[in-house]
Protein backbone atom coordinates (compact mmCIF):
# COMPACT_ATOMS: atom_id res chain seq x y z
CA UNK A 1 0.00 0.00 0.00
CA UNK A 2 1.36 3.42 -0.94
CA UNK A 3 1.71 6.28 1.52
CA UNK A 4 -1.02 8.15 -0.36
CA UNK A 5 -3.41 5.20 0.03
CA UNK A 6 -2.58 5.00 3.75
CA UNK A 7 -3.31 8.72 4.10
CA UNK A 8 -6.64 8.37 2.30
CA UNK A 9 -7.64 5.45 4.54
CA UNK A 10 -6.59 7.39 7.62
CA UNK A 11 -8.62 10.41 6.50
CA UNK A 12 -11.64 8.20 5.78
CA UNK A 13 -11.34 6.70 9.26
CA UNK A 14 -11.29 10.22 10.75
CA UNK A 15 -14.41 11.18 8.82
CA UNK A 16 -16.19 7.99 9.89
CA UNK A 17 -15.15 8.53 13.52
CA UNK A 18 -16.37 12.13 13.50
CA UNK A 19 -19.69 11.07 12.01
CA UNK A 20 -20.24 8.12 14.31
CA UNK A 21 -19.41 10.01 17.49
CA UNK A 22 -21.35 13.18 16.81
CA UNK A 23 -24.87 12.77 18.18
CA UNK A 24 -25.70 16.26 16.92
CA UNK A 25 -24.48 16.27 13.30
CA UNK A 26 -26.49 19.39 12.54
CA UNK A 27 -26.45 20.86 16.05
CA UNK A 28 -24.77 24.13 15.12
CA UNK A 29 -26.91 24.66 12.03
CA UNK A 30 -30.14 23.96 13.93
CA UNK A 31 -28.99 26.18 16.78
CA UNK A 32 -28.37 29.10 14.41
CA UNK A 33 -31.64 28.48 12.57
CA UNK A 34 -33.60 28.32 15.83
CA UNK A 35 -32.76 31.97 16.50
CA UNK A 36 -34.80 33.18 13.55
CA UNK A 37 -32.03 35.72 12.99
CA UNK A 38 -31.47 35.71 9.21
CA UNK A 39 -28.08 37.40 9.51
CA UNK A 40 -26.82 34.78 11.98
CA UNK A 41 -28.22 31.92 9.87
CA UNK A 42 -26.52 33.20 6.70
CA UNK A 43 -23.31 33.87 8.62
CA UNK A 44 -23.20 30.36 10.05
CA UNK A 45 -23.90 28.78 6.68
CA UNK A 46 -21.04 30.87 5.28
CA UNK A 47 -18.51 29.63 7.85
CA UNK A 48 -19.82 26.07 8.34
CA UNK A 49 -17.56 24.40 5.76
CA UNK A 50 -14.48 26.15 7.09
CA UNK A 51 -15.35 25.06 10.62
CA UNK A 52 -15.84 21.48 9.43
CA UNK A 53 -12.45 21.61 7.72
CA UNK A 54 -10.75 22.77 10.94
CA UNK A 55 -12.58 20.09 12.90
CA UNK A 56 -11.27 17.49 10.46
CA UNK A 57 -7.72 18.89 10.49
CA UNK A 58 -7.64 19.02 14.30
CA UNK A 59 -9.42 15.74 14.93
CA UNK A 60 -8.69 14.23 18.35
CA UNK A 61 -10.93 11.37 19.44
CA UNK A 62 -10.40 12.14 23.12
CA UNK A 63 -12.23 15.49 23.00
CA UNK A 64 -15.34 14.20 21.25
CA UNK A 65 -17.00 13.19 24.52
CA UNK A 66 -16.30 16.66 26.01
CA UNK A 67 -17.81 18.35 22.96
CA UNK A 68 -20.82 16.02 22.98
CA UNK A 69 -21.42 16.67 26.70
CA UNK A 70 -21.20 20.43 26.16
CA UNK A 71 -23.69 20.24 23.29
CA UNK A 72 -26.08 18.37 25.58
CA UNK A 73 -25.69 21.04 28.29
CA UNK A 74 -26.46 23.83 25.78
CA UNK A 75 -29.46 21.90 24.47
CA UNK A 76 -30.80 21.29 27.99
CA UNK A 77 -30.34 24.94 29.00
CA UNK A 78 -32.22 26.13 25.91
CA UNK A 79 -34.92 23.50 26.39
CA UNK A 80 -35.40 24.70 29.99
CA UNK A 81 -35.62 28.34 28.90
CA UNK A 82 -32.35 29.32 30.58
CA UNK A 83 -31.18 31.40 27.62
CA UNK A 84 -28.73 33.60 29.52
CA UNK A 85 -26.94 30.58 30.95
CA UNK A 86 -27.00 28.89 27.54
CA UNK A 87 -25.44 31.95 25.93
CA UNK A 88 -22.68 32.13 28.57
CA UNK A 89 -21.98 28.40 28.35
CA UNK A 90 -21.96 28.52 24.56
CA UNK A 91 -19.48 31.41 24.61
CA UNK A 92 -17.13 29.42 26.88
CA UNK A 93 -17.55 26.37 24.63
CA UNK A 94 -16.67 28.38 21.51
CA UNK A 95 -13.73 30.12 23.20
CA UNK A 96 -12.31 26.78 24.38
CA UNK A 97 -12.70 25.22 20.94
CA UNK A 98 -11.03 28.18 19.19
CA UNK A 99 -8.08 27.90 21.57
CA UNK A 100 -7.95 24.16 21.02
CA UNK A 101 -7.85 24.61 17.23
CA UNK A 102 -5.18 27.32 17.50
CA UNK A 103 -3.08 25.00 19.64
CA UNK A 104 -3.46 22.03 17.29
CA UNK A 105 -2.66 24.12 14.22
CA UNK A 106 0.37 25.71 15.87
CA UNK A 107 1.68 22.23 16.77
CA UNK A 108 1.11 20.87 13.27
CA UNK A 109 2.84 23.86 11.67
CA UNK A 110 5.71 23.80 14.12
CA UNK A 111 4.78 27.33 15.17
CA UNK A 112 5.16 27.59 18.94
CA UNK A 113 4.16 31.28 19.12
CA UNK A 114 0.49 30.40 19.60
CA UNK A 115 1.30 27.81 22.28
CA UNK A 116 0.56 30.32 25.07
CA UNK A 117 -3.10 30.42 24.01
CA UNK A 118 -3.53 26.79 25.00
CA UNK A 119 -1.66 26.94 28.29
Amino acid sequence: MTEQQKTILSDNNKIAELGSRNPFPYFHIKLAESTGNNWLIRFYHTIALTLARYEFMCYVAEILSKVREEHEVVFDLIKNGEYGFAKGFLKRHIDWYVKFIEHRLSKSEGNREAEHVWM
